[in-house]
């Protein structure tokens, strides 16, 4: 599965395009004349299965608050390093 989506289009016959960073052009249909074969198909959803089950999920009860924990001074450990805080 694609972990950036570089360009998304449609086509004159309303498909949806779209071109990633694995390298891949994926034309989304609602034309059952025009869909991939079945193993395609079940590869895509097993793909994107997968990738479901690896996402993060955060609390955000428990972020840290911008204003009075951190005050508005942040320090890396890293170079481009993300953290997240509730406003």
């Amino acid at each position: 599965m694609p972990k950036t989506i570089w360009s998304i289009c449609t086509n004159k016959l309303g498909d949806i395009i779209v071109g990633s960073d694995d390298k891949t052009i994926r034309t989304f249909t609602r034309d059952h004349t025009r869909m991939g074969v079945d193993e395609d198909l079940k590869a895509f959803e097993q793909d994107c299965a997968a990738s479901a089950a690896k996402q993060v999920q955060y609390d955000l009860t428990k972020l840290k608050d911008f204003d009075s924990e951190v005050n508005g001074i942040i320090m890396g450990n890293k170079d481009g390093q993300t953290e997240i805080y509730k406003n």
